[in-house]
């Protein structure tokens, strides 16, 4: 027994350095593109903080597995190579919700996505929406500044989790979707939550323990 453990704490490890390695050479490629994207109402200042990028972005890397991480560079790489802009990709297929006559103009221009890529984002939205709505009612402190599960035809101009998601997801290689969708049942048949795990890698990057440490100074600040 204390071999499999030393084994299993071993490839652990090894799973990790490997992970670390794939993220430390998707972010600078994200950045790149992020800074190539135009904005409609001139330079974002998101567009000018790494730190938060990095932060922001390799949160969610850290919580996919390394499988997911090297598809999803080979992704980025391909894209670099034939001069396509992922980033920008994503926020055109966005504005399919939020800004649907200006997409329309634009639809043409972006790579198109097969039945297919539709069908498995779909499947994965379907189960990770769920688990965005479940966290922010759980935890309505940490998540309060970020975006709503579901589209609000109140506010059709604020970007949902499922808008985001989705364009990221139209972005991105049949075998890295397909890889998505099985961790993402593999999560959900272990009771785990991705996008929990995803802002749990954020609060300790902020110097947190963890989501209930962060939630609790959160309450200390601003008492519900």
């Amino acid at each position: 027994p204390c071999q499999r453990a030393e084994a299993a704490a071993a490839a652990a490890a090894g799973d990790r350095s490997m992970k670390n390695e794939l993220i430390d050479r998707i972010l600078p490629l994200e950045y790149a593109m992020f800074q190539q994207v135009p904005n409609r109402n001139g330079r974002a200042a998101c567009q000018d903080n790494w730190a938060t990028f990095r932060i922001m972005r390799s949160s969610q890397f850290s919580a996919w597995t390394p499988e997911m991480c090297r598809l999803y560079l080979i992704c980025l790489q391909a894209a670099w190579s034939q001069g396509r802009n992922l980033v920008q990709e994503k926020y055109g297929w966005m504005m399919a919700d939020t800004f649907p006559e200006e997409f329309a103009a634009l639809q043409s221009a972006l790579p198109p996505v097969e039945p297919e890529r539709q069908r498995l984002a779909s499947e994965i939205l379907d189960i990770q929406l769920p688990m965005t709505a479940c966290l922010q009612q759980k935890y309505p402190l940490a998540t309060r500044r970020g975006r709503p599960p579901y589209p609000d035809p109140a506010h059709p101009r604020t970007a949902s989790v499922a808008t985001y998601l989705r364009g990221e997801l139209y972005t991105y290689s049949l075998q890295l979707l397909q890889a998505y969708l099985a961790f993402l049942q593999l999560l959900q048949a272990r009771q785990r939550s991705l996008p929990r795990e995803i802002l749990e890698y954020t609060v300790r990057q902020y110097g947190f323990a963890d989501l209930d440490a962060f939630e609790h100074h959160l309450r200390q600040v601003r008492p519900t």
